[in-house]
Formats: C-alpha cells, structure tokens, sequence
C-alpha cells in the first residue's frame, strides 16, 4: 500500500499506529460500556426492548458510518479508485 508520495515512512507509520490505537480503545470502550448486549438477563437489555424498533434503524445508520468512514476518509482510495469515493458517501 502506497501513500502520499511526500509521505515518510514515520508519518506513515504513525498514522497507522494511531488508526490501530483509535481501533483498540474503541473496542475497550465498546466491551466496558455495552457488555450487557452479551449478558441475556441483564434488566438494561430488558429496559432497551421496549423501544428496540427504533434502535435498529440507528443501529444500522451507525453500523455503515462505523464501517465506510476509514474508506472515506483515506486519500489512498479516492486516489486509487476515483468513482469509489462518491458511491461509499451515498449511504454515509
């Protein structure tokens, strides 16, 4: 994979250590903060059932947003495959 063509190695380097650093404590966060999605009889899951017709919508949303933003966001992929970068936005 190829970046900038001004780009060091260290800046390359450090951008993915900070994307690796990003992914990491957002699992933690995720496992700290959202465990009782694992547990069945927790009462929170029990609380979110009530309205679970609205968070499937902002489930969904928040998925694709979690999963195309690094694509939108890399200058490696709009460089590499223009028409790509245009189709990723629409559901973002």
């Amino acid at each position: 994979m190829t970046e900038h063509p001004g780009a060091s190695r260290g800046a390359t380097l450090f951008r993915r250590g900070l994307g690796g650093l990003l992914f990491l404590l957002t699992l933690a966060t995720l496992i700290t903060h959202e465990a009782y999605l694992l547990r069945p009889n927790d009462p929170l899951l029990a609380h979110l059932a009530t309205f679970k017709i609205w968070l499937i919508p902002h489930v969904i949303g928040g998925s694709i947003a979690f999963l195309v933003a690094p694509f939108q966001f890399s200058t490696t992929v709009r460089r590499r495959n223009p028409p790509l970068h245009p189709w990723l936005g629409r559901p973002y």
